[in-house]
């Protein structure tokens, strides 16, 4: 863990709002610290309704997961919804030995 912020010094991305259906999108980004990091994203093939992550969620969201490269050689996933009535992307969990785990959402309130 480092011990200051690290700044983008670029960012270069594909990614489009909303997302669509079946779309692969990627961003990379180079920091201060020289190490690039990145994500190469495929979204579902179809939305679903936004109150299976948390009943506060109205609409449909867009399931989105992406490998991850943090510029030290270990890929890992980082999973995404896109709530299509927030405009928002909330990270819902990542995959471990090829299963989806997914992260619970308590006491959400939605102004």
């Amino acid at each position: 863990i480092s011990t200051s912020p690290t700044i983008s010094k670029t960012l270069k991305n594909t990614f489009s709002i909303p997302p669509k259906e079946g779309a692969e999108y990627q961003w990379e980004s180079m920091g201060s610290d020289k190490k690039t990091t990145s994500q190469q994203c495929r979204a579902d093939k179809k939305w679903s309704d936004a109150k299976d992550i948390s009943s506060a969620f109205t609409g449909r969201y867009l399931e989105i997961i992406c490998t991850d490269n943090r510029g030290d050689g270990v890929p890992m996933s980082s999973d995404y919804a896109y709530i299509e009535d927030l405009g928002i992307f909330v990270r819902i969990g990542y995959q471990e030995s090829g299963k989806k785990q997914r992260f619970t959402f308590r006491d959400v309130i939605v102004k």
